[in-house]
């Protein structure tokens, strides 16, 4: 079920391969992790929710806005220290979720500077 968001000019591109674009890979387990602690993301995680896991979607700016709050959310220190018991349950350790929440701060942000939108594409 890995989602890849990227940003994109207008419009959901079908041929995109993620070579040499910004994006980034929400996989299986990062998936799996947030949604077992999704109570302490409640004010911020329903742009998550709305990801879909099989099909495409256009992400509006305001959108954009959300989820960047959200990956910001991820990045809390309380937040990490209260979801990191359970990081080898998922595969992953402190420096993959960071590293992840990280760039999709980066990746929101660059698609609000540059007036893009952003596309997450499902399996």
């Amino acid at each position: 079920m890995g989602i890849d968001i990227y940003v994109s000019d207008t419009e959901i591109d079908q041929s995109f391969t993620g070579i040499g674009l910004p994006h980034v890979c929400l996989e299986d387990d990062m998936t799996d992790l947030i949604w077992k602690h999704r109570d302490i993301f409640k004010e911020n995680i329903k742009i998550f929710l709305e990801l879909e896991p099989y099909d495409d979607m256009a992400l509006s700016n305001k959108q954009i806005k959300e989820l960047k709050l959200f990956a910001k959310d991820l990045l809390k220190e309380e937040k990490i220290s209260l979801i990191e018991k359970d990081f080898r349950k998922f595969n992953m350790n402190r420096d993959t979720y960071i590293e992840f929440a990280t760039k999709l701060v980066e990746l929101c942000q660059l698609a609000l500077d540059t007036n893009k939108i952003l596309v997450s594409e499902g399996d």
